[in-house]
């Protein structure tokens, strides 16, 4: 492999887990929104009628799915993650022989 090629290589490793890192902090702060419609709902469902009971209801279950959503794909990220650090470690690797 030539050094340029390395180079091109590195550089869209890094990019990719940077991208990586900067998705997962944004799901990470999505999930608090998710708690918050949970409660939300509790709230409703405790404290108030009937009608806003049910809204209360519709309001855990959109929180539940959405944080199952977010969870799986968090998990397909950081599955993503690992890779592309495996790839960057291999990479290095191959560098250091090479320098030897």
């Amino acid at each position: 492999m030539k050094p340029d090629d390395v180079a091109k290589k590195m550089g869209f490793l890094e990019r990719k887990i940077t991208q990586g890192e900067q998705l997962l902090r944004t799901v990470e702060r999505l999930s608090i929104g998710n708690w918050v419609l949970i409660a939300a709902g509790l709230v409703m469902i405790i404290w108030l009628d009937i009608i806003y009971k049910i809204l209360g209801g519709v309001l855990i279950l959109a929180g539940v799915w959405l944080m199952y959503s977010m969870m799986r794909f968090r998990r397909t990220l950081e599955q993503g993650l690992v890779e592309y650090r495996g790839r960057k470690a291999e990479l290095q690797a191959t560098l250091l022989t090479r320098q030897k």
